[in-house]
This record gives C-alpha cells, structure tokens and sequence, in this order.
C-alpha cells in the first residue's frame, strides 16, 4: 500500500525536482564556451600551499585589488565562499578578464559593498532584474547575484555592455558553456591549488609564434592549446604544462617536434656561468634563422655581424644543427657587454661561410676584422672593445673579451640547483634579475608605481621539454 502511494506521488517529486534544478543553477555556468584563458584555484588548498593565514594576510598587503584585499585579510566580512573554487575567464576577442566566485552569503557582500562606497572607493549600488553591481574606478565592475560574485576589470567599457554580457552568461545553458568543452574536463581531473587552459589564439603574434616553433605554412600557433598546474610557496612560483592541439595534422607535429632526441645535450652549459643576465638555449635543426632571427637582440646582433663579415646572415644561421646557447652579462656603463654564443654545427658549411666573408670583408665604415689565427678571427668594434669568432671544429663561437672558447667556467650553469636545468630540454630561457643594471627604473618605466612583486623576483626560467612539456619557475628573494 505505502508502495503504490509513494508511485503515485513519484512523478510530483520528479517534477518538483526538476523545477529546483532550474531555478538555480551551478556559478560555473557562466564561463562562456569561447574562453581562451581559464584559471581555476582552489583557496583552501592555496592557502595551506602558501603557508597559511598568515601567509595569506602578508599577500593581502601586497594586492592592489579590493575584493581580494578583503578576502586574504578578513574572508567572513565579503560573503565569499572561500571553501568553493574560483574562477577567471577571458574571452578571445573581449578586453573583459572576469573573476567568477561563489557566494556563501551575498546580503554580507551587499554591506561590504556599501563599507566601500562610504570610503569613497565605488559608486552606489544599482539593481538590474537579479543582478546588482556597482563600479570601482580603476578597477572595473563588481556584479553579483544571490549564488555568486563577478569582478570584470573593464574599466572603460560603458555599464550596459558589461550587464549585458553577462546577463547572457547568466541564461546558457551547460551545454553552451565552458562546461561542455573538452578543456573544461581536463581542467577537472588536474590536482593541486590551481590550473589553468590557455588557447594561443590570444597571442597578438601568433604568426611569430608559428616561425619561432617551425611550423609550416599550413598550420598555425593559433590551434595550440596548453594546459597546467601552478604552485605556490614563499620561495618559488611553478608552473608544470602540457601543449597540445586538436587538430590532427599540428598534433602530430607537434608530437614529432617534441621526440627525445630533439632534446639538447646541454654541454655548452658547462662554458656559461651562473651569474649571467641572461642565457637561450635551442634545439636548431637547420632552421636558425626562423627561431634565432626572432629572438630580441640576439636575432638582430648576429644579422648584423653577418652583414659587415659579408655572410649572409639566413644561410650563416640555417647551418646551425644542434645547441646553440647565447648568454648576456651584466650590461656596462660602456663598451660591449659581456657575452657568449656558442652553437653546433653539422658540416664544414659554416667553417667555409665564415672563411670566406671575412676574407672578402672590408672595414670600410665598419669594424675592423683581424685573422688571429685559422678559423679564429677578431672584430674591432670602434671605442667600445672587440669581439672574437671562429670554429673550433664543429663548434662555432662568439665571445667578448677573451679569445679562450670552449673553456670550462668555475660555476657553470651546468651545476646549477635551479629546477629547470634538471631533466632532458628542447629549449631553456634564464634571466636573473639581480644582474639587470637597474631594474626598478626600468620595471617603473613600464609598470609605473607598481614595481613591488618585481622587486621581489630574483630569477625567472622557463623550460621547454620532451613529450610537448613547459616549466615555469620564479624564484623569490
């Protein structure tokens, strides 16, 4: 008897069910399906990572952003749920990089909200149908509902259009959301404090991207995707990621690219000391002058030494085939910076490139080129020192201020600790900020005020790895 009348009423609950369902749905619902950028963090597990609450509020002095000000100092004032993950999106095409956190309690949020306007930090709160926001100057727009929170920094986007679009958002359905995707899923399965999907289609150069990885013209920078974790602590920043595509034929280039023995020998590490500025490492096959030539400096340097030895610069770094490692001391006052470019060869072709256009060249309103000795030549660049160049068998060299290559150095990178320069590499980029003359003027010229976390940065090393792979440390001082 009490089956038959719990069947009767099945259908009621059934539909009672259904109609709860939708009439609230789940904050990740707003995530568009076309997001180039998600990041995706877990605060609890951020928190302990970083060292606790006390780690917490010493970032909380050191974020120009209020919202998260008030969520590391004092979580339980802001109504945030801080239990639940966080969210920040950013659409291709669209100046609109949103957070997106779940709401415990948004009355609280309402009179946080009303504590800044008092300050003199927003404007007064307005409703529009189920959402209300209100407007930071500088820092964009807060917008929040009953179930979540969005702070979309669009500071010079007109009210309407934010409102809009994200009334949009509010409305799809899982199926026309980033839920849907495939990077969604990925992002789901990655353990840790934070992940994150980015499509290169955001890149402003992609066409460079492209030259740089060697793609052919068929395919482009453009269909690569990356995927990755990140971790925090007080001494470092990591970030682990896999690149990928899915389209087929890039794919598996990409995979071929990435094969074990494309990786570097890394022996010219033993030549370079760890104090450098900065150091390059690559894995050339034949197409320097597509990756060489777009590196800042170094691509331009190399070119024009080429022109006034009368080499033509694309067949000189086309002839490369192995390492090539480039490294930049400290700059000077004057004269020519300490520097060092080694790069392995695969025939006598460069021997014989090099030969010949130093035989031919003329100082004639360039620097004056000396035969030191075979395949070993010197260039007397005017009033600012000289540089040394040559072959050392299958070795070409490029050295300022000393004519002894392929010398081992007392601290080579080689045996350095930092994380990156462990395991196998396809290329290798280091920058130590301590050896940067004067890095607060210059991170002020293009940062303005806003130089702290730069000033706390002592070195940044990005890796790229077999099995498509990248490694980004930051080493705090």
């Amino acid at each position: 008897m009490k089956k038959n009348r719990l069947m009767r009423y099945l259908p009621l609950l059934v539909l009672l069910l259904s109609m709860a369902a939708c009439q609230k749905k789940e904050y990740t619902q707003w995530i568009p399906k076309d997001a180039a950028l998600v990041v995706v963090a877990d605060p609890a597990h951020l928190i302990e990572e970083a060292g606790g609450e006390a780690a917490l509020k010493e970032l909380a002095g050191k974020t120009d952003h209020i919202l998260l000000k008030s969520i590391a100092s004092a979580p339980e004032e802001t109504g945030v749920d801080v239990t639940a993950k966080a969210y920040l999106f950013a659409s291709l095409n669209r100046d609109e990089p949103t957070l997106l956190m779940k709401l415990k309690d948004a009355d609280l949020l309402e009179i946080w909200l009303e504590k800044m306007q008092a300050k003199g930090l927003c404007d007064k709160l307005q409703n529009r149908g189920d959402l209300s926001w209100t407007f930071f100057t500088e820092q964009g727009y807060c917008v929040f509902t009953k179930e979540a929170v969005m702070w979309v920094y669009a500071p010079l986007t007109p009210p309407e259009t934010v409102l809009n679009r994200l009334s949009q958002l509010m409305k799809q359905e899982p199926e026309e959301s980033f839920l849907a995707t495939e990077p969604y899923k990925r992002l789901e399965e990655m353990k840790g404090s934070m992940a994150f999907y980015l499509s290169l289609s955001t890149l402003p150069n992609a066409a460079e991207v492209s030259s740089m990885l060697g793609l052919p013209f068929s395919l482009s920078a453009e269909d690569i995707r990356v995927l990755g974790t990140v971790t925090l602590s007080k001494a470092k920043a990591s970030l682990q990621a896999q690149y990928y595509s899915e389209k087929k034929e890039l794919a598996d280039f990409l995979d071929r690219q990435s094969m074990d023995m494309h990786s570097l020998s890394s022996r010219f590490f033993d030549y370079i000391p760890q104090d450098v500025m900065a150091c390059i490492a690559l894995k050339l096959e034949g197409n320097g002058y597509s990756k060489v030539g777009q590196l800042p400096g170094v691509g331009a340097l190399i070119e024009n030494l080429s022109r006034f030895s009368g080499i033509d610069s694309e067949r000189f770094l086309d002839s490369f085939h192995g390492d090539f490692v480039f490294a930049l001391g400290a700059i000077p006052t004057e004269g020519i910076p300490p520097l060092v470019c080694y790069a392995q060869t695969a025939d006598n072709g460069t021997r014989l490139m090099l030969k010949d256009g130093i035989a031919q060249a003329s100082d004639f309103f360039g620097p004056a080129i000396k035969t030191l000795a075979p395949d070993n030549y010197q260039i007397s660049m005017r009033g600012v020192g000289a540089l040394y160049l040559g072959m050392k068998q299958k070795d070409f060299y490029m050295l300022s201020g000393s004519t002894n290559p392929l010398t081992p150095v007392q601290n080579p990178l080689s045996k350095s600790a930092l994380e990156g320069m462990k395991g196998k590499l396809i290329s290798y980029i280091l920058i130590n900020t301590d050896r940067i003359g004067d890095a607060e003027s210059i991170a002020q010229e293009y940062m303005g005020d806003k130089v702290s976390l730069l000033q706390q940065i002592r070195t940044v090393e990005l890796a790229v790895r077999p099995a498509n792979r990248l490694e980004l440390n930051i080493y705090f001082r």
